[in-house]
């Protein structure tokens, strides 16, 4: 098999990301010519039944096509990879241009309503644009210097980062306890799933409402260790947040280990029982491994929603109690 250098393979990689960009405008001047060629092949049907009672013969139209490739001969080196792998009529090319037209609706979609607006948003944040200012002007990075000089908000950055880092370990390791609980054979397991996946349900602000009259005045009334409650003492109200936020999100991220789980292969785990394999050991060996791309989705997926908790944070807590900065601040 021939070796394609690197600079080759860098020009095959711009040249498909050229075609890819192109694609889609070929797509509508096909569907163009299509419509147009409908047009001009009823025309020329028109004009041929005219004629046949007619002396004077009325030239047909030709069909159009907007869009013409130059022959084979004539094509430079770069044209002819971009006929070859992707607008000419080969398999591959075939192949190559079904995956766009696929990808195309939900990729153009990405673009359109994040790529665009993140773009956008970044730009911006360059400005000095507000809701009233409506031509902004380029100050660089001078909004960056000033947030990250408010003692404020970095007090409050890292106490984000540090929720979300505790919420993130909560979350999965209830998730997976749960979900290698509901794999078991016993029976009602489906309805355990049901039960535990059914706080997800609820929206944060009802959320926060409801646990907060469960912190304050249900738990609260035990005395003991819940009291005083644990959402208004700036120490453990944090931990008050991510009970709640586990509480209702283990259940959806615990349907994500469920799909993991089902799908390791049981020849393996009966192997290792006849091995003489503990639990531990084939969790560790066997389990892990093989579910291992079901953490790193879980782990995006609690890292991303615990960066834009808010609802939840303003019904339980308001905000608080931290609303006065600690004293070494």
């Amino acid at each position: 098999m021939k070796k394609i250098d690197f600079k080759t393979k860098l020009a095959h990689i711009l040249l498909s990301i050229y075609a890819i960009i192109v694609l889609p405008f070929i797509l509508l001047s096909k569907v163009i010519d299509w419509g147009i060629n409908i047009f001009v092949s009823a025309i020329n049907k028109d004009r041929s039944d005219k004629n046949d009672g007619s002396t004077e013969t009325k030239k047909e139209i030709e069909p159009v096509q907007i869009i013409k490739f130059k022959d084979d001969k004539e094509r430079s080196t770069a044209g002819k990879y971009l006929y070859d792998v992707w607008f000419g009529p080969s398999y591959t090319a075939q192949n190559n241009r079904v995956f766009v037209y696929f990808l195309l609706p939900s990729f153009g979609s990405f673009i359109l309503f994040v790529f665009i607006p993140f773009i956008n948003g970044l730009w911006l944040s360059l400005t000095d644009w507000t809701i009233i200012k409506t031509d902004p002007s380029f100050i660089g990075l001078e909004n960056y210097k000033t947030i990250f000089s408010d003692y404020k908000f970095v007090y409050s950055f890292t106490r984000t980062v540090m929720y979300s880092v505790l919420n993130i370990l909560a979350i999965n390791l209830v998730a997976f306890g749960l979900a290698l609980l509901v794999v078991q054979k016993f029976k009602l397991k489906n309805l355990y799933r049901a039960a535990f996946f059914m706080p997800n349900l609820i929206g944060g602000l009802v959320l926060g409402y409801i646990w907060q009259f469960i912190f304050n005045k249900a738990l609260e009334s035990l005395g003991g260790i819940f009291s005083p409650s644990l959402i208004t003492n700036g120490n453990t109200a944090l931990l008050g947040l991510i009970i709640v936020i586990s509480w209702q999100y283990a259940g959806y991220i615990m349907m994500i280990y469920i799909a993991a789980l089902q799908n390791v292969p049981q020849d393996l785990v009966e192997a290792s029982k006849i091995d003489g394999a503990n639990a531990w050991q084939r969790l560790k060996t066997i389990t892990l491994p093989l579910i291992a791309q079901s953490f790193t989705i879980a782990m995006f997926l609690t890292l991303t929603t615990s960066f834009k908790q808010f609802d939840t944070v303003v019904s339980l807590t308001q905000g608080g109690p931290a609303t006065k900065l600690p004293l070494w601040l």
